[in-house]
């Protein structure tokens, strides 16, 4: 029995002796150019994303200050608009105070 067991562990490692010794498999060099491409490819595109997360992170701050640019607009024209009113009020005031003199 020693023996078999010998002749297997010896067959096992000749088995991994030649898949040790094989130089490469036929499409190794294809497929690892392949993987080079696709890193280099994977890098650049990793770059162009890192650029447009900063473009787009400065547009959202200038976003962000137009919606307070036009926050405050239209509250100056709420304002603008309650004088115009108390204006046209006043004005309406004054003409009926001064025709209400000349009868």
């Amino acid at each position: 029995m020693t023996q078999g067991k010998l002749n297997w562990m010896v067959l096992g490692m000749a088995v991994i002796g030649l898949g040790f010794a094989m130089p490469s498999c036929p499409g190794q060099d294809a497929m690892q150019q392949q993987v080079n491409t696709l890193q280099t490819a994977n890098q650049e595109l990793t770059k162009k994303v890192q650029t447009m997360t900063t473009q787009f992170t400065a547009l959202t701050g200038e976003v962000n200050q137009m919606k307070q640019f036009m926050v405050q607009s239209a509250n100056v024209f709420a304002a603008q608009e309650t004088l115009n009113k108390q204006l046209n009020k006043s004005i309406d005031e004054l003409k009926s105070k001064k025709g209400g003199k000349r009868r």
